[in-house]
């Protein structure tokens, strides 16, 4: 789906790009919608053809019961970064050498998925939230993604991204051949001599050709 819409399949992704300004907010909004959708009817899904105590998993991750809100909101802070980060990087063309975007992607979340199996994505926890009536806390796994997901964006965007420091190079060049004066130039150029120059005068029978603009001759005379 990587062609089709840059397959963000988290909201994370999708607010980070549209903070720093590689998508508009409408299509972001768009892409949430249809996340959140998404994974509410596949929670449905789930929940009808499952029993429900065969789902611990899944209330483990929407309840939290080892860890309190902050120390979950911070978690999920840290990897939502991890996980944008290397989305931004993956699908920069100028970084195409470091690896397929899919196999680096899901390397991240994998080696995120580790650590006390953290939810990464808002839109993953809104569908069994939903489906079970789960809503303890519901809070951290929305500011908590999200937030993290945006500092990665912005950091990519303005401090590592190649493509702002080649057009920061072309803007400064720019910028040093700039066609616009300062007043001060303005009055140099004024307090400059005027330089005589030689002009093309009007032929007469007899007369010179050229001559100085602010000569005193009479036709005819030599030059």
């Amino acid at each position: 789906f990587g062609h089709v819409s840059g397959a963000h399949i988290n909201p994370a992704v999708s607010v980070a790009m549209a903070i720093s300004r590689n998508i508009s907010f409408m299509r972001a909004a768009l892409f949430v919608t249809a996340q959140c959708g998404g994974s509410i009817a596949g929670a449905a899904l789930l929940y009808g053809v499952t029993d429900e105590k065969k789902m611990p998993s899944t209330l483990i991750q929407i309840t939290m019961p080892s860890q309190t809100p902050w120390q979950r909101f911070g978690m999920e802070v840290v990897l939502a970064f991890v996980i944008v980060y290397t989305y931004f990087v993956t699908m920069d063309s100028h970084r195409k050498w470091l690896t397929g975007s899919g196999i680096s992607i899901g390397a991240a979340y994998l080696s995120c998925n580790l650590v006390s199996m953290p939810a990464l994505n808002p839109a993953r926890v809104l569908g069994p939230s939903f489906v079970m009536n789960k809503w303890d806390s519901h809070w951290v796994f929305w500011f908590g993604p999200i937030s993290g997901g945006i500092a990665a964006g912005l950091i990519y965007e303005f401090i590592f991204n190649p493509r702002r420091h080649v057009n920061g190079n072309k803007d400064s060049i720019d910028g040093d051949s700039s066609s616009i004066h300062s007043d001060e130039d303005t009055y140099d150029e004024l307090e400059k001599p005027r330089s005589t120059y030689n002009t093309l005068r009007s032929v007469q029978p007899g007369g010179a050709i050229y001559g100085p603009v602010g000569g005193n001759l009479t036709p005819g005379s030599p030059t």
